[in-house]
């Protein structure tokens, strides 16, 4: 939910994901009382869209700040989040091949 809406970040995140996880029941509830499994077959459909949705939206954010200074969040392994800034400085190759 954040990738989609930034500003999420100032709701609490077990009511955003309670949010989330009742949307999610409500637009899948109805395939559960299906009389027979040829009725989802369409779900293939569905899990690929799905999947290229996650993918646009995580493809655009990530452009969004591509080539720019910014911060990212990340959580430390005592489960701490630390504020880290990513400056836009990529190696996509090697300086020298022989190393």
């Amino acid at each position: 939910a954040e990738l989609i809406v930034p500003s999420l970040h100032q709701h609490d995140p077990d009511t955003i994901r309670r949010i989330v996880v009742c949307i999610a029941a409500l637009l899948l509830s109805p395939m559960c009382y299906k009389s027979n499994l040829s009725a989802l077959s369409f779900m293939c459909f569905a899990s690929v869209a799905s999947v290229l949705v996650v993918g646009c939206v995580v493809g655009i954010r990530a452009f969004e700040s591509f080539g720019k200074e910014h911060q990212v969040q990340v959580q430390m392994p005592d489960h701490t989040n630390r504020a880290v800034e990513v400056t836009p400085t990529y190696h996509l190759w090697p300086e020298d091949w022989a190393k």
